[in-house]
C-alpha cells in the first residue's frame, strides 16, 4: 500500500490534515516538529507560533487533526512586526558586533 502525502501550501483555518501533512508543511518553517512541543500540540495541550499564526490542533475521531488559527500578529498589533523580522534583526545585530570585534582584533594584533 502507498501512502501518498500532498505537499499544503498553506495551513487553512478549520480544515483537517493528516499528521504527515502537518509535519511536512511545519518542518519547512519551524523546529516545532522535533520538540517536546509538537506533542502536546498534537494532544491538543499546546498552541503554537509559526511565522505571524498562532495554530492550535484539534484531533478528531478519523486520526486526523483539525488546525485552529488562533491569531495573527496583524490582528493582535497591526504596528507589530511579525516575529520573524525581530529574530532576523536581532541575529543582525549580533553578526555585525562579532565582526566588529573581529576587525578590532585584526587591527590590534597587526
Amino acid at each position: 500500500m502507498f501512502m501518498v502525502i500532498i505537499a499544503v501550501q498553506t495551513l487553512e483555518n478549520n480544515v483537517e490534515y493528516s499528521a504527515g501533512e502537518l509535519q511536512t508543511w511545519l518542518s519547512t518553517r519551524s523546529r516545532i516538529c522535533s520538540t517536546v512541543l509538537w506533542r502536546r500540540a498534537l494532544e491538543e495541550k499546546e498552541a503554537f507560533e509559526v511565522g505571524e499564526f498562532t495554530y492550535k490542533l484539534q484531533p478528531t475521531a478519523s486520526g486526523r487533526y483539525l488546525v485552529k488559527k488562533i491569531a495573527t500578529m496583524e490582528l493582535i498589533n497591526p504596528q507589530r512586526k511579525p516575529m520573524s523580522i525581530k529574530r532576523a534583526a536581532k541575529w543582525t545585530v549580533i553578526a555585525l558586533g562579532l565582526v566588529g570585534i573581529c576587525l578590532t582584533l585584526i587591527i590590534l594584533t597587526k
